[in-house]
């Protein structure tokens, strides 16, 4: 299912109200898959300074009746990337290496 509402302010980074161009006070909060608050991902990844941030490739082969194990968050909608928010324990993903935090890149 997909939920859509209006774009919230790119500033929109926590339970903090912002006020947006048309002069509307909006807010927006991050909760995990059990309804708890959580923390946005971080506007920046984090880098190793000795190596630069570090890109790997992943390729998934789902089989039929097989899921993902996969959320993620963010978007253009709220001006950031897309994280992996949680990873379902032996699932496709986890068996692929993904971790919570990840950034994808879209190729």
């Amino acid at each position: 299912m997909t939920v859509r509402g209006p774009a919230l302010d790119p500033r929109c980074r926590g339970g903090h109200p912002v006020w947006s161009s048309s002069g509307r006070q909006q807010s927006c909060s991050w909760i995990d898959r059990q309804g708890r608050p959580t923390s946005p991902p971080p506007l920046y990844p984090p880098r190793d300074s000795r190596y630069g941030p570090r890109t790997r490739k992943v390729e998934l082969c789902i089989e039929p009746g097989q899921s993902l194990g996969l959320m993620i968050r963010g978007g253009l909608e709220y001006g950031l990337g897309i994280y992996v928010t949680g990873v379902d324990k032996d699932s496709v993903a986890d068996r692929a290496g993904l971790l919570t935090q990840s950034r994808f890149k879209i190729l």
